[in-house]
């Protein structure tokens, strides 16, 4: 078994199997600082506005007339900067580990997707169509829909570089929709793939994506490096 829970690597220029994993854990440890910032701005909004009984409502605001919502926009797009990188390193990492987890040699072998994450292999991924671990696998499909739903976002907000955050107000809590273009030129067929609702689409184009997104893509990410950190540990890979 590993002799701690961390991994001490030198992050500056390696690429390497074991580097790869200490920049996962540091992209995780990223998401959480980034996702308590987005809270804490949110408890700032709402002790600014209120307790509120009504049913759920969205303010639209100018951004550079409310500057705590603006801060929470920019620290959304931040985190699913950061998250979006953990998905590359970690699809990097799934590549180095193809070889020590006996599927190197296989009818179809799992692609370098940090390098080449066509919408092709991307959808051939969550079909389950590369011979890989099963339970790595199915760890991915099961949390498919964020991994569909921010490279859409990342893909918007190249683009266009807008992405609208709006504060809800849910009696004593306060939390947040996204909102940004989605368009013929920033979506692909991977949203066929989506299975929760939590996007939808409104007269103008633009896509919502509902409360609670970053929080789920925050388990996804530990959950996927903890079951890849499992994997390689049951085959001696962390053992001195």
């Amino acid at each position: 078994m590993m002799a701690d829970n961390n991994i001490s690597i030198d992050v500056r220029v390696q690429e390497d199997l074991e580097t790869n994993l200490g920049k996962i854990q540091i992209l995780n440890a990223e998401i959480d600082i980034i996702l308590d910032e987005i809270k804490n701005g949110l408890e700032k909004k709402k002790n600014l506005i209120g307790t509120r009984r009504e049913k759920p409502q969205i303010r639209y605001l100018n951004l550079l007339e409310d500057p705590i919502q603006l801060n929470i926009n920019l620290k959304c797009k931040t985190f699913l900067f950061v998250f979006r990188q953990f998905i590359s390193k970690y699809f990097r990492a799934l590549y180095q580990s193809k070889q020590i987890l006996g599927y190197e040699k296989v009818a179809n072998v799992l692609p370098d997707l940090s390098v080449n994450g066509s919408t092709k292999k991307i959808i051939n991924l969550l079909k389950g169509t590369y011979d890989f671990d099963k339970d790595i696998i199915d760890t991915i499909q099961e949390g498919g829909d964020f991994l569909i739903i921010s490279r859409l976002l990342r893909n918007s907000i190249k683009t266009y570089a807008v992405l609208i955050t709006h504060t809800v107000y849910e009696g004593e809590n306060a939390n947040f929709y996204l909102n940004f273009p989605l368009d013929e030129e920033t979506k692909d067929d991977t949203l066929l793939f989506v299975k929760e609702k939590l996007i939808k689409m409104d007269e103008t184009s633009n896509f919502t994506v509902k409360v609670g997104f970053f929080d789920n893509c925050q388990v996804y990410a530990k959950r996927l490096f903890e079951i890849l950190i499992d994997k390689l540990d049951s085959k001696g890979v962390f053992y001195n």
